[in-house]
């Protein structure tokens, strides 16, 4: 695949964890370098949770949703440059976040959003069923919703059960994941699959109704300790990993 030249470059940004590209074709998504990654009070480098794990658990749930479904995913690569993991997927041309639809629209847009959840893209991914936790690739350990693991760098067990009782689900269905035409609201893409995996249904939240960082932090919260309870655990329980914590 032919990746956009330095010429085709759109913007380019960073948080704290990854670094982003858009091109004229592709948007990149990279690990930071260990220069590029916050400090702590102290000068000690804060290291995402599961960085490489996670961007290759999204290559792995895109093709398998690709191969496996009619819900729309991108085209899609994993490569690795001067030791950091880049994917890349093709950009999505004439379609709209949910997020930022107009908001003399956005009412529209979101029931427009359920209507094909519920009808369309959920019943998909819940048909893929499987007896035991965790990404569809055996190589890459159990990452739950980051609601759930939130700064916890514990290992999480890859939990079992006689029947095929754990779908397929996508846990981060929230307006920036979902790309629409905008004008008739069709989803075009779903983006974001870093946490996918076969986990209880009620992990997938409708993410998509709730309207800025407030509402989606309610919902996250309102279930925390419900979720944390399939693993035998409860808030308080969950430690903060990252490095001032741990020297408290």
């Amino acid at each position: 695949m032919q990746l956009d030249g330095p010429q085709d470059i759109v913007w380019t940004a960073s948080d704290h964890e990854r670094h982003f590209q858009l091109g004229a074709n592709w948007f990149v998504k990279r690990q930071l370098s260990a220069e590029e990654l916050p400090v702590d009070r102290r000068g000690r480098t804060i290291w995402p949770l599961w960085d490489t794990e996670r961007l290759r658990n999204e290559y792995s749930a895109t093709i398998f949703i690709r191969q496996h479904t009619n819900v729309p995913v991108q085209e899609c690569q994993l490569y690795t440059i001067d030791g950091l993991l880049h994917f890349a997927s093709r950009r999505i041309h004439g379609a709209v976040q949910l997020e930022y639809a107009p908001e003399g629209t956005k009412i529209a847009a979101v029931a427009a959003v359920e209507e094909q959840m519920n009808r369309f893209i959920i019943p998909q991914l819940r048909r893929k069923r499987r007896r035991y936790i965790g990404s569809v690739s055996r190589f890459i350990p159990v990452i739950p919703p980051r609601r759930i693991y939130q700064n916890d760098s514990r290992q999480w067990e890859q939990l079992w059960s006689e029947n095929d009782v754990f779908v397929y689900c996508h846990n981060d269905l929230s307006r920036k994941n979902i790309w629409l035409h905008p004008e008739n609201f069709k989803i075009m893409a779903i983006t974001g699959w870093e946490h996918a995996g076969f986990f209880p249904h009620h992990f997938e939240l409708p993410l998509w109704t709730a309207s800025g960082w407030d509402e989606r932090h309610a919902m996250r919260k309102s279930v925390l300790a419900r979720d944390l309870s399939f693993f035998e655990l409860s808030p308080s329980d969950l430690k903060d990993s990252t490095p001032a914590a741990c020297a408290q």
